[in-house]
């Protein structure tokens, strides 16, 4: 019970030290990248999970100005297994603090699918198919400044 309530507080503070380091404000955009690395050969059915469970999500989150962008790509060939990637998701957020609004997620989750069980489940699965999954932030700066 301790680790759910206090997991986003530590997310929430971890982030802002973070962007602190980094020279972020609250009031600038926060771009996370996703990657993921799917096992060979199950690249469609992740994608077919993602689009049907997540990113209903996302999409009522960015209608909700919370994120500005949302950019899905992948690479047209195939690289060494160790830098290999299948999926790059770039969220560009309104700000950190839009990024971290962990109850906003929450709440349209819960309007969006009240089988919570079973949303559970297939985003349980969709993370099964993952042999990696890592996160980047960056920070846009100026050539001219």
């Amino acid at each position: 019970m301790y680790k759910s309530i206090w997991m986003p507080v530590f997310v929430m503070l971890l982030a802002t030290t973070l962007s602190a380091q980094s020279g972020n404000t609250t009031d600038q955009p926060y771009i996370v990248e996703n990657y993921y690395r799917i096992k060979w050969g199950h690249q469609d059915e992740f994608l077919e999970l993602y689009k049907k469970n997540h990113y209903p999500i996302v999409k009522k989150v960015q209608e909700l100005g919370y994120i500005t962008k949302v950019e899905m790509e992948k690479p047209p060939f195939h690289s060494q297994e160790a830098d290999r990637w299948d999926f790059r998701i770039r969220f560009v957020f309104k700000d950190l603090e839009s990024a971290y609004n962990m109850a906003i997620w929450k709440e349209i989750s819960q309007s969006i699918y009240p089988d919570q069980e079973q949303l559970k489940q297939e985003e349980q699965k969709r993370f099964e198919l993952l042999l990696a999954h890592w996160d980047v932030v960056l920070t846009a700066f100026s050539l001219e400044e």
